[in-house]
């Protein structure tokens, strides 16, 4: 799982390099696109992920041997490590926003997050994030169950 999340935040971070070989996005775009990110959460959401997030990382330091303490203490230090990136995060985030949408787009998106309907979604995604970073573990273990019940039926062949 945690192999999973540095390849996530690898995978976001060549993104983001590609986001800055791009055009840049005019002055206005990225303004609007900032308060795209900070309607939708900002710092809030980033930290909020990485807090639901925390049950799984230490879990998977558990299951590599690592004592609860010291799982307990190196994913606290990783999350605030973290925490101190979320300003790029957000500005990144606004530049991915920019380069994505259209103007008209992104007044329609901060339009629609400033609605009851829109400020609910903002209030329950660290939920439905939680919820769904479960749901991906149990699929996962799955997956793997399946994958090593296969493996026993057919090993690799050996040259």
């Amino acid at each position: 799982m945690l192999r999973t999340l540095f390849g996530a935040i690898l995978a976001w971070a060549m993104m983001s390099v590609g986001a800055f070989a791009q055009q840049p996005p005019s002055p206005e775009r990225l303004a609007l696109a900032r308060e795209v990110m900070m309607l939708s959460g900002g710092e809030a959401a980033f930290t909020g992920v990485m807090e639901a997030m925390r049950p799984m990382m230490i879990q998977d330091l558990r299951q590599r041997g690592l004592s609860e303490d010291v799982a307990q203490r190196f994913v606290t230090m990783f999350i605030e490590e973290f925490s101190q990136e979320a300003p790029e995060f957000i500005e990144l985030g606004a530049i991915a926003y920019a380069n994505a949408f259209t103007d008209e787009e992104l007044r329609g998106i901060a339009a629609f997050l400033r609605t009851p309907a829109g400020h609910a979604m903002v209030e329950h995604q660290g939920e439905i994030a939680a919820a769904m970073a479960r749901a991906g573990a149990v699929i996962g273990e799955q997956a793997a169950a399946r994958v090593a019940a296969r493996m026993q039926v057919s090993p690799p062949h050996q040259p």
